[in-house]
C-alpha cells in the first residue's frame, strides 16, 4: 500500500509514523521509495508503539541538517528547482498535555533560531474541550 502510494504521486518527502519496525533499514526504505536516490533518518521503535520514518528524493529536495528527538524529526533543506529553503518537521504527538507544551516550546525555539519557512506533518490526535 505505502510502496504504491510513494510511486503513484512522486512527492519530495514521505513521512510514515507508528512503522511498528523494531529496526529501519536501507533495504527496507529502497523497497519502499524503489529508488536508491532516497535518503531518510528513522526513530525506531520504543515499547509497544511508535517509530518514525521520513524518506525524501534527493534530487529534488537537498537536506543540510537533520534535528531529532523521540518525538519528532526535522530536516533542513533546499528545493532544488525553486532555490526555495525550508524546513520540514513530522511530529509525534503520543504525549500528554504537559510534555506537549514542553515540545511546541522545544519546536518553537529551534524555529526562532533559524527562521526558515516550516512545513508541520503530524496525526495531531489531541482535541480540545
Amino acid at each position: 500500500m505505502i510502496k504504491n502510494v510513494i510511486m503513484s504521486y512522486h512527492f519530495d518527502v514521505y513521512c510514515i509514523t507508528k512503522t511498528k519496525l523494531s529496526r529501519i533499514t536501507n533495504s527496507f526504505v529502497y523497497r519502499l521509495w524503489n529508488n536508491l536516490n532516497v535518503k531518510w533518518p528513522g526513530i525506531n521503535l520504543e515499547g509497544r508503539s511508535g517509530g518514525l520514518l521520513v524518506m525524501w528524493n534527493n534530487d529534488s529536495f537537498k537536506v543540510s541538517n537533520i534535528e531529532f528527538n523521540s518525538q519528532w524529526i526535522a530536516l533542513f533543506g533546499t528545493h532544488i528547482e525553486k532555490g526555495f529553503k525550508r524546513v520540514v518537521i513530522y511530529l509525534y504527538e503520543g504525549v500528554s498535555l504537559e510534555e506537549g507544551k514542553k515540545l511546541y516550546k522545544e519546536l518553537i525555539t529551534l524555529n526562532f533560531a533559524l527562521g526558515w519557512p516550516w512545513y508541520v506533518i503530524s496525526d495531531f490526535n489531541e482535541t480540545l474541550s
